[in-house]
């Protein structure tokens, strides 16, 4: 309706994407203006009807703005039937208050800003851009791996989303960062003919010049990951969009394609909050949503790592943390490696409805059902298994839903109540390091996680930054009197949030090691450097000065990083 010539009120249809990131902050922009609107009915992922099946699953959001400040009703689907009938039956939820610019009613998590403290140490993995990258390994046998010196650097083990939580296909990758096509030609010509023939035609066709101009190296190569993960024996992964959300260790000889989601971590405390249930909220606020169905939630690095703030631990809750996360991870390994046909997938599905009030079918061992067992017929009550923490099903939980008999195998094999309880100490122990009862409601959770986000953004706008990696952080990101205090300490307990002495490190003998450490020194210094600059800041200094220039000379050459117009200073290219 008009007033006047002034618009009061108008509708939109558009794709359910209004939600997400980078509509968010444009939405933002007019509900927090001087003369605001406000979204007063909101539909953020609606079905699209009279679909075929033929025609695409498109999702639509429909919404409603109005002038001013006013709450708001958000319908939320709940169930969906007859989509290609002319009566389609849809359930909705409804919530009224004031409508965020996520397109929810409650706390708003579009507040919690990004910390400086978590700079550097998340990324997406590689974007290959040519199936040819990758590889069997009788393949690799046939490229020259084991005969060509230095190749076994460069044809790695390769890992994705579906690898982790299901069956892995123990594939191969050819990793050519930081090699020019000549040099790849002349050391590895089975690997460069393989990639010209499977490769190149298909960048040919690609729009973007990059992609066509290094044909020979990965679309998205990371390199900004690639110097956190140096020299880490074991990083943190979780896949983008999982069925159940887990982080878990990765050994370091596994490179990681774009379907994980990457942390530069080789601490078992950090894996431990990572893999609590606080995290687990704030997760479910922040991540990205395309549907109501299950593989629709994306890890979106932005919101879901950048704003998080980590708890600020003792030692010693430290210490526990790490203890119970190394032994969550060790349990699910020494599981799969017992009983290779179990998926982290089946271990949490599993848990999922042990959760939820599941039943085992009766026991191999005793003939005795676990029903019996579980409800304690002619027993005391304390002496069950339910007091020890195994619920029973209740109506409001599916009362009678029992395991099948592969859930059965899981449950048994997985060691699943196991599981259960380590994610239990692990959640309680988070919570305790934060300082809040571990049965706080979800929304009081991220209440206080967006309040703690508020309080060291203010702390970093003084100054002071809980680096989560300071011996790799400050060198690249803190100021020039936090880089003095990091180099004055000897003791690693002696440093704030655990940092630890810069030491000169030595230069690596293999090429793609070489890389890696070249294109770290490269990120700590903000102007142009050179060859002899950079090799004083490895042990060898002037013996390695050599390679040091020829590896960036190689890496100028691949567009990765800028050289002066006499080619004696480097830095890192910043936009490939």
């Amino acid at each position: 309706t008009r007033k006047g010539s002034v618009l009061r009120r108008f509708g939109l249809v558009t794709t359910n994407s209004i939600s997400q990131s980078f509509q968010r902050r444009t939405l933002e922009r007019h509900l927090t203006a001087k003369q605001p609107v406000s979204v007063v009915m909101a539909i953020g992922d609606h079905p699209w009807t009279k679909v075929t099946s033929d025609s695409a699953a498109v999702r639509i959001a429909m919404t409603v703005a109005e002038a001013g400040k006013c709450d708001g009703l958000v319908l939320e689907v709940l169930s969906e039937s007859g989509l290609d009938t002319d009566d389609p039956k849809i359930i909705f939820g409804e919530t009224i208050g004031t409508i965020n610019s996520d397109l929810t009613v409650g706390i708003d998590v579009n507040q919690a800003i990004a910390l400086k403290s978590s700079e550097g140490l998340c990324s997406p993995g590689v974007k290959l851009h040519g199936a040819g990258f990758i590889v069997t390994t009788t393949e690799a046998e046939h490229l020259g791996l084991g005969r060509r010196e230095g190749l076994e650097k460069h044809i790695r083990l390769y890992r994705n989303g579906r690898d982790l939580t299901g069956n892995p296909r123990n594939v191969m990758v050819i990793d050519l960062f930081g090699l020019g096509a000549m040099e790849v030609r002349d050391r590895f010509p089975e690997v460069y003919q393989h990639i010209l023939q499977t490769v190149k035609p298909e960048r040919d066709q690609n729009n973007r010049e990059s992609y066509k101009r290094l044909w020979w190296i990965f679309g998205e190569p990371r390199k900004d990951l690639r110097p956190a993960l140096y020299g880490l024996g074991r990083f943190i992964v979780t896949p983008v969009t999982p069925k159940h959300r887990f982080f878990t260790f990765l050994d370091s000889e596994y490179l990681p394609d774009d379907a994980l989601m990457n942390f530069a971590f080789a601490d078992s405390f950090t894996l431990g909050v990572l893999s609590s249930s606080t995290k687990k909220v704030w997760i479910g606020a922040n991540a990205s949503s395309l549907g109501m169905y299950i593989g629709d939630i994306r890890y979106i690095k932005s919101r879901c790592f950048d704003p998080f703030p980590f708890p600020a631990a003792t030692e010693a809750q430290r210490f526990e943390i790490a203890r119970i996360a190394e032994a969550l991870d060790k349990h699910r390994k020494d599981a799969q490696l017992r009983h290779p046909d179990i998926t982290l997938t089946q271990m949490y599905n599993v848990l999922e409805k042990v959760r939820a009030g599941a039943l085992p079918l009766p026991s191999p061992f005793t003939g005795e059902g676990v029903s019996q067992r579980l409800t304690g017929e002619g027993r005391d009550p304390a002496s069950t298994p339910l007091s020890r923490g195994f619920a029973a099903p209740s109506p409001a939980r599916g009362e009678g839903l029992v395991l099948s008999a592969d859930e059965k195998h899981i449950f048994d094999n997985a060691l699943i109540l196991i599981l259960k309880e380590l994610h239990d100490e692990l959640d309680a122990a988070v919570a305790a390091a934060y300082g809040w009862p571990v049965d706080l409601p979800e929304d009081e959770v991220l209440a206080r996680l967006v309040a703690l986000n508020k309080e060291r953004a203010a702390e970093e706008a003084k100054g002071f930054v809980r680096w989560l990696r300071p011996e790799y952080q400050i060198p690249r990101f803190g100021s020039d009197a936090e880089k003095k205090q990091l180099e004055a300490f000897d003791d690693v307990e002696q440093v704030p949030t655990v940092a630890a002495k810069t030491v000169k490190p030595n230069f690596p003998s293999d090429t793609l090691d070489q890389v890696a450490a070249v294109m770290a020194a490269l990120a700590q210094h903000t102007d142009n450097v050179s060859a002899a600059e950079l090799a004083r800041g490895f042990k060898q200094g002037k013996k390695c000065e050599a390679r040091v220039a020829a590896t960036l000379a190689s890496l100028t050459r691949s567009g990765f990083v800028a050289t002066t117009q006499d080619s004696t200073a480097f830095a890192i290219r910043r936009a490939a």
